[in-house]
């Protein structure tokens, strides 16, 4: 594998490539592409990437998912530099990193197996989405129909509103590691806890910034400018987890977590966010400062409750599917351990 450095302002490419995003929070969120199926032999991009470019000796999918690993990332971050929100994966990590390269014919049979397990991720999550557009029309519909009886508010006065721990090279594990939440664990209405960082903490931090369910978070950063304001629930199996800076934590005495999550992912809620968000170096960002004014319509308890009700009833199906893409998810994380380290050894046909 070599390195490709950026000139000029962009950042070129050919098919074969890796691509790895070097700014948080698109590095710690795996932001990266394997470049195939382009129409010209040369393309150009950010400076905000590496290029990896494999030798002939290595399988270009094999150092792709290998760039998806925990502990390519644990690693990475460890070594970012910049100020806050804005630290990047400096070209001297690549140098540093060290990887299991088995023979081309074992590397591509590994690949295989993680691209056939990526194939259904992905198609458990357009069955997810699909079923997330049905239940946004209803559930519109229904806060639409609340509005009249609604109070108008802002997020800073229903929520209290915390900041999350910025990673840096203290945050490496040593006598105190906890479990924390990053960008990729937090999806629209949805939390997945399948891949889970460790950093160190005081337990003064733990008490103050610990995640109790019920909670929500909120994402801060996002190249998608569409993403930018996601909101999900915190589940009872992230209960006492941390989590990191470029996501915002909302807890609240006066409203249904559930049905503060619909209002915070409403139309409106994103709309808010198109308006408002910020772009640096193609990162869309948001600061607190906009979420505590940002404008929510909030029902009375009544109307909560058949919201809630309503919710409930949309959501089974889509529960189940996530389920499903939970064990999907918990599957290719342990498998891609063990294939990529070695523990587990292909077999030839």
């Amino acid at each position: 594998m070599e390195m490709r450095e950026a000139s000029s302002g962009y950042t070129p490419f050919v098919v074969g490539d890796v691509l790895v995003a070097k700014i948080t929070p698109c590095f710690e969120n795996g932001k990266g592409a394997h470049v195939k199926g382009m129409p010209t032999r040369c393309g150009l991009g950010s400076t905000e990437f590496h290029v990896l470019r494999p030798h002939s000796t290595t399988s270009d999918r094999y150092l792709y998912h290998l760039t998806r690993t925990s502990r390519f990332r644990l690693q990475g971050e460890s070594l970012m530099s910049g100020s806050a929100g804005q630290q990047r994966v400096p070209t001297e990590f690549f140098g540093r990193y060290t990887v299991r390269m088995p023979p081309l014919e074992e590397q591509r049979r590994i690949a295989e197996i993680l691209d056939t397990i990526d194939e259904a991720i992905q198609t458990a999550e357009r069955i997810v989405a699909k079923l997330r557009v049905v239940e946004i029309g209803v559930l519109r519909a229904a806060l639409k129909a609340e509005a009249p009886t609604s109070r108008q508010s802002t997020v800073q006065q229903e929520f209290e509103i915390v900041t999350g721990i910025a990673l840096n090279a203290g945050r490496v594990p040593r006598s105190n590691p906890v479990g924390y939440l990053r960008v990729a664990n937090v999806h629209r209405g949805e939390i997945d806890i399948s891949d889970l960082a460790m950093l160190e903490a005081t337990e003064d931090e733990v008490k103050r910034k610990g995640l109790a369910a019920g909670d929500l978070l909120v994402v801060e950063g996002h190249a998608n400018p569409g993403e930018i304001g996601r909101c999900a629930l915190v589940p009872e199996s992230a209960d006492g987890l941390l989590f990191q800076n470029h996501l915002f934590r909302l807890r609240s005495g006066s409203m249904i977590p559930d049905v503060a999550e619909l209002i915070l992912n409403s139309a409106e809620a994103r709309g808010y966010w198109r308006r408002m968000c910020a772009t640096s170096s193609g990162l869309h960002t948001i600061n607190s400062s906009m979420l505590r004014a940002m404008p929510i319509s909030v029902p009375d308890l009544d109307h909560q409750l058949n919201l809630l009700e309503l919710s409930n009833a949309v959501d089974t199906p889509i529960s189940t599917e996530l389920k499903r893409l939970a064990k999907l998810r918990k599957l290719r994380s342990g498998l891609a351990a063990d294939l990529l380290s070695g523990r587990v050894r292909t077999v030839a046909a």
